[in-house]
Formats: C-alpha cells, structure tokens, sequence
C-alpha cells in the first residue's frame, strides 16, 4: 500500500505515520519538520516530504514528489489554528485576517488542492481512499 499523510510530525500524524504502514508499504510524510517516525524500523518505507500547506505551491511540489507511485489512501490530517483560541485571553475581534486566511488555506483550501494534484495517483488504485481529520486535540 501507499499512502501520503500530512501533518505527519506532531500528535495524531506522527501517530499514523508510525503505526499504519505496514512491511513493504510506503508512506509519504509530509510536514514542515522532520517526523521522528523517519527512524521506525519495520519493513515499510516512510518518505518525508518537507513542505508547507500555507504556500500555493504545495499541493504541486507534493504531488511532483510523489513521482508515478499510485496511491492508495491521502490522510489530510494537517491543521492549524489560532494560538490562544481555548484561552481566556482569546478575542475573536482582534485575529488578523491574514491569520484567517492562514488557518483557511491550510485546514480546508490545501486538503482541496492536494486531493486534486494527487487524485490521478489515486485513481490508480483499485480502492483509493481519502480520509480528512478534523481535531483541536494536537494544539498545544
């Protein structure tokens, strides 16, 4: 199987970098930093594929990294949010909108132009798969 998971570094990612692949799978990691999952030692093969969903260009340079490998299932599982937004400090009123804009591209317009980038490789799978998680439970 081959199977791309972004947000694959922190909390929920690293948790399915680490434990979906199976021997001779491959899993496409991406993410901004490095996944420690990287030094797993189980028989599949964990690609990481450093980028940035807040940049235009990221679905491209993804999809591109990918080669010609088919793949089976795309886990969007990146997300950000606003850093004291579960705090009694936080006020709505004053988030820039570029902040706003920031948290769209990366939590819902990436998940869209990536499916659409990487949706010839899946339609070479005899069951693509595309799953999207939504949680606050990674910020920190």
């Amino acid at each position: 199987m081959n199977l791309l998971i972004t947000g694959a570094s922190r909390g929920l990612g690293d948790a399915l970098a680490r434990g979906l692949p199976h021997p001779n799978d491959t899993a496409y990691l991406v993410s901004r930093s490095r996944p420690s999952s990287l030094e797993v030692q189980d028989g599949a093969r964990r690609v990481w594929l450093q980028a940035d969903l807040s940049l235009e260009d990221a679905a491209k340079v993804i999809a591109s990294s990918v080669g010609s490998d088919a793949l089976d299932a795309v886990i969007h599982n990146a997300g950000i949010w606003e850093p004291s937004a579960f705090s009694s400090q936080y006020d709505f009123t004053r988030v820039a909108d570029a902040h706003t804009r920031e948290i769209l591209r990366v939590n819902l317009e990436s998940a869209i132009t990536l499916t659409r980038a990487l949706l010839p490789k899946l339609e070479r799978s005899a069951n693509p798969k595309i799953v999207l998680i939504g949680s606050v439970n990674g910020l920190d």
